[in-house]
């Protein structure tokens, strides 16, 4: 079964989940095609338990590092799983990060590669942290031994997106925080210094959760949220353009009169790309693509 496909050096990552054993409950498949599409390799990773695979950075040394979930032996609940693959597939280690005891669970969501080095994994954990669920970073070496580990959020469901590096090291990111735990959500964006510490924190108190953010030509950022209604969560997709300090400088609210939800926002040639679903248009609940200029006009 798919799950997600990941552009790569010289092609793409294909990550997906397969159950070929009634002895396991689940594992992950991970194929590597080249820019027509063609298989150069295949492999399947996991253990007894339910794992599953999100992410995937080229490491420096031609193979990938990919991160997920891990049930690994049934007796244990879920931690967040990394996995180190040599340039043919090959499983060369793995290892699990959180509370070895923590039923809740514990989930890696993306990696990436840091300048400076290393690399930074986000994720979300039940085991750490001061809520039901909290933003999770996790920073570490080129043999995935960790340097620092850091969560961010209040008493509720906290979410984080995938971090984006920032020139001078740090990082911008935007997700949703629950205050208290039966509290209202709102959309949150934060910055970090280099080292994981808060520099400042926004709120949106309209916004569900920003979902996505990506650079605004050489000046500021556009975030990609859902706005919340009285009837019915995310019933509208909100965008929203940001100086280099989180102040707002213009948003817009896309949608028509049923519910809509933005899931992300990309950077194309001809300015950007908003990927959602609609139940305004089209039949029910269906795929909805938005392509915006360079200035974020439709």
């Amino acid at each position: 079964m798919g799950s997600k496909m990941i552009s790569i050096r010289d092609g793409y990552m294909l990550l997906g989940y397969t159950k070929f054993s009634d002895e396991r409950d689940g594992d992950c498949r991970v194929a590597r095609v080249d820019t027509l599409g063609k298989e150069i390799w295949n492999s399947i990773i996991g253990g007894v338990g339910n794992d599953h695979l999100y992410g995937v950075v080229a490491s420096r040394d031609s193979g990938y590092l990919l991160v997920g979930s891990t049930a690994r032996d049934r007796s244990v609940g879920i931690n967040g799983w990394l996995v180190k693959l040599d340039s043919i597939g090959e499983q060369m280690w793995t290892r699990s990060f959180g509370h070895p005891e923590s039923i809740k669970g514990d989930f890696f969501s993306s990696i990436q590669s840091v300048p400076t080095g290393g690399y930074l994994i986000s994720g979300y954990t039940a085991s750490f942290g001061a809520g039901r669920y909290d933003g999770w970073l996790v920073k570490i070496d080129e043999g995935g031994n960790e340097e620092w580990s850091r969560t961010y959020g209040g008493e509720g469901k906290d979410f984080i997106g995938q971090p984006l590096l920032l020139d001078h090291g740090g990082f911008l990111i935007a997700g949703g925080i629950q205050p208290l735990a039966d509290g209202k959500k709102m959309g949150w964006l934060f910055k970090l210094d280099s080292l994981g510490s808060e520099v400042w924190s926004k709120y949106y108190e309209d916004v569900s959760q920003i979902k996505s953010l990506v650079p605004f030509q050489s000046d500021g950022y556009l975030m990609l949220g859902n706005l919340l209604s009285i009837e019915d969560a995310n019933s509208d997709i909100w965008l929203c353009r940001i100086d280099k300090w989180g102040e707002k400088v213009w948003d817009k609210v896309l949608g028509g009169k049923e519910r809509d939800h933005g899931l992300g926002i990309y950077v194309i040639d001809s300015g950007y790309r908003i990927i959602a679903s609609t139940n305004s248009f089209g039949n029910n609940w269906v795929n909805w693509i938005i392509d915006l200029d360079s200035e974020g006009n439709l």
